[in-house]
């Protein structure tokens, strides 16, 4: 154990252009919602090779596997379309399973790896962080950037950069958003408190974050196109929102860099793939399934900040949600979300351990898996949500009324 694992203060660091693993907006020390002490801590800190490569080899062997059983289904079982209905089915769940998979490599693997918890150096971790997020067409640099700052400022609805793009896209209009006209930031944010729970706004909208595939991938590209021309954007992937913090000729510079590797080795790999085992290969066991994955993986994601305080207590600000094994382990423990946020520098697999001891503490808990959080969006948190908004709303326009009367 080196001496910064036991000192969490010697290892914090605070927005995205500062070094160190503990990123947060306050040192330990300082945190008043932090209940572990310094030798536990310590213990649940010890970082593995080992257990990084077994959840690594784990998740690439689900891949292929899953790849081989689509090639299979689609090489013998094609025949029999026109005597049988279910082929084209299974052959449709295993796209959806291999989508979901590879999703969760680019999010899981890659955000274990930035935390550089996912193996004992950076050096590993950086190279490993890169490679998985090649087949999901993640971008692990500006990753990085976005994820320090949200964890700094978690639930602050002006500089976490999760809510930042959220509520920025909360002000168009439309029958998705079923918002009426005028919404602004403003009164998205005058809710705040009151009822904005970082859901969808509507049912409609629920639904389009499931079915409209080409949103998600559009975002991806267009975050490699802008950045590659060193035009760096954050989660909105059309512009840079976060005010308070500028990107920096540094950060601006690096991302170009990586944005434009990324983008020629990934472009390689498609020829070779295209070269050696042709497009058939390459359309059913990659490509169709990357861009089925993203709203699969949205489906287990959702639950991370919803309806939680908008403030920065740890136990509070935050979403774990208890899941099947195999859950766990192809999103490297990620539904334990709560721990995680308290404590970056832990690695994922001691976040199981961390829950056994934090779960008296923490004020979001779901219990009842990922599908009883979503019966909870569905059922009261995107109308309370909707009215919170629309209320807040109503009464900023009604205050800019009286301005103009006086």
């Amino acid at each position: 154990m080196t001496r910064d694992a036991a000192d969490p203060d010697a290892r914090h660091a605070r927005g995205m252009h500062a070094e160190g693993d503990d990123w947060s907006k306050l040192p330990n020390s300082q945190r008043k919602d932090r209940p572990l002490s310094s030798a536990q801590l310590k213990e649940l800190a010890a970082k593995s090779n080992g257990k990084g490569f077994v959840a690594l080899a784990g998740n690439c062997s689900l891949i292929l596997a899953t790849g081989g059983a689509i090639m299979l289904t689609d090489g013998v079982l094609v025949p029999a379309l026109w005597r049988q209905a279910w082929p084209p089915l299974l052959l449709l769940l295993l796209l959806l399973w291999q989508g979901f998979l590879l999703s969760a490599l680019g999010f899981a693997a890659q955000h274990e790896c930035l935390h550089y918890t996912a193996f004992r150096t950076k050096s590993l971790n950086s190279l490993v962080g890169r490679l998985v997020s090649v087949p999901s067409f993640a971008f692990f640099l500006h990753e990085q950037a976005m994820h320090k700052e949200h964890h700094t400022y978690t639930q602050d609805l002006e500089r976490d950069p999760e809510l930042v793009a959220e509520v920025a896209g909360c002000t168009y209009s439309g029958a998705a958003s079923g918002l009426p006209d005028g919404v602004d930031l403003a009164a998205v944010a005058a809710a705040g408190r009151n009822g904005f729970k970082k859901v969808p706004l509507s049912r409609a909208q629920y639904f389009e974050r499931f079915t409209c595939l080409s949103g998600y991938t559009s975002s991806k590209l267009k975050k490699f196109w802008h950045c590659g021309r060193g035009v760096p954007v954050d989660y909105s992937s059309d512009g840079w929102l976060l005010k308070h913090c500028p990107p920096g000729a540094r950060l601006t510079a690096s991302l170009q860099y990586e944005a434009r590797v990324q983008a020629g080795g990934t472009l390689a790999l498609l020829l070779l793939w295209l070269a050696a085992l042709g497009w058939r290969s390459l359309l059913l066991t990659w490509l169709l399934p990357a861009y089925l994955g993203p709203p699969l993986l949205y489906f287990v994601q959702m639950h991370e900040h919803a309806a939680c305080a908008l403030d920065p207590d740890g136990l509070s600000n935050t979403r774990t949600t208890l899941t099947s094994p195999l859950i766990n382990f192809v999103m490297w423990n990620m539904s334990y979300h709560a721990e995680h946020h308290l404590y970056t520098i832990l690695p994922f697999h001691a976040l199981p351990r961390a829950h056994a001891l934090l779960k008296q503490n923490l004020v979001n808990l779901s219990e009842g898996g990922h599908l009883s959080v979503h019966r909870q969006v569905l059922g009261s948190w995107i109308r309370e949500q909707h009215d919170a908004i629309v209320k807040a709303a109503k009464s900023g326009a009604a205050g800019k009324e009286n301005e103009k009367s006086d």
